[in-house]
């Protein structure tokens, strides 16, 4: 069968669910399998995953192959990497519904497409690779008790100097803050891959949509009316506490203890609202923000490979800087 005699992939039917889910967790232990299938119909149910997403290459009588591809807030394409039926045409299949999701995607406006998948199903990957995707680096996840760490944070903010103000996102002049966090993604460690694909608009669109927005959690730091920094968090409610969006650190104010004092005035404030845990990523090569959480008492918890591609010439709205 040649490559443009196959059907065009589609959105699967609400029939057509269950067998989807079941070719995308194919590579599952079957103990765990009825699990992740029975939590992905309820999330399509609920419209927690949008159904429109969830494609599928149909044969004659059965599936080929799935994927999915959701559009989230921020100018992002989040993607699950497409499984197809066994045989010698799987990689066929795959790389048809990769080919697929992908120009969706762009078509959506999505600026980038993003894969994230746990160390072992990291093999899941290859039809995306293939297709212009490309491993960038490993996401790790990390919490605080930030309730039974009371003590040793009291210790640690008498040891830090107060030498830095903080406006909430509401108190701020609007276009410093906006300023000062396009500046602390020059140089970052953090994904540098990413800085400047969306638009300011995007990227404040995209954490706005993390968690549940509040403005007071959105922190501006400022030393002597000069702008130094920014720190966003917001309230999560599972497991509950705050999870720290970003933290970043204009150029010109790096190694000089910023980024310390800007986590220990978010750890402060969690405990001041009595929030009993923070969670935050890290790009596992940024290793003095990972020395900086560690020693602040943040624990690993999880871990992702990440999968990213780049995508300048999407038909959706213009691009511009800022990521």
């Amino acid at each position: 069968m040649a490559t443009d005699a196959l059907p065009e992939p589609d959105a699967a039917r609400p029939g057509e669910w269950e067998e989807a889910l079941g070719l995308l967790f194919r590579h599952c232990p079957a103990g765990e399998r009825p699990g992740r299938v029975a939590r992905g119909l309820a999330m399509l149910g609920k419209g927690e995953l949008d159904p429109s997403g969830l494609l599928v290459l149909r044969g004659d009588r059965v599936l080929l192959g799935a994927v999915v591809g959701t559009v989230v807030p921020g100018g992002t394409g989040l993607v699950w990497p497409p499984q197809a039926v066994g045989g010698p045409r799987q990689s066929l299949y795959e790389d048809v519904l990769a080919r697929h999701v992908t120009d969706r995607l762009r078509r959506q406006g999505a600026r980038l497409g993003q894969c994230l998948l746990a160390p072992e199903e990291a093999f899941l990957a290859a039809p995306l690779l293939r297709n212009g995707f490309r491993h960038v680096t490993a996401l790790w996840y990390l919490r605080h008790d930030n309730l039974r760490s009371c003590r040793k944070l009291s210790s640690l903010r008498l040891e830090a100097p107060a030498r830095l103000v903080f406006q909430t996102y509401e108190e701020a002049d609007r276009d410093l803050f906006h300023r000062t966090l396009l500046r602390t993604y020059e140089g970052t460690l953090d994904c540098p891959e990413v800085a400047g694909i969306r638009t300011l608009d995007e990227v404040l669109t995209g954490h706005k949509a993390q968690g549940q927005f509040n403005p007071s959690l959105w922190w501006l730091a400022l030393d002597g009316g000069r702008p130094v920094g920014v720190l966003l968090a917001a309230a999560v409610a599972d497991p509950p506490g705050w999870e720290v969006a970003y933290v970043g650190v204009v150029p010109e104010e790096r190694r000089r203890g910023r980024g310390r004092e800007l986590m220990l005035s978010v750890l402060m404030e969690a405990r001041a609202a009595a929030v009993p845990e923070l969670i935050l990523t890290v790009d596992g090569r940024n290793r003095p923000a990972w020395h900086l959480y560690r020693t602040l008492g943040f624990e690993v918890f999880d871990k992702r490979e990440v999968f990213l591609a780049f995508w300048d010439d999407c038909t959706g709205p213009a691009g511009g800087g800022g990521g």
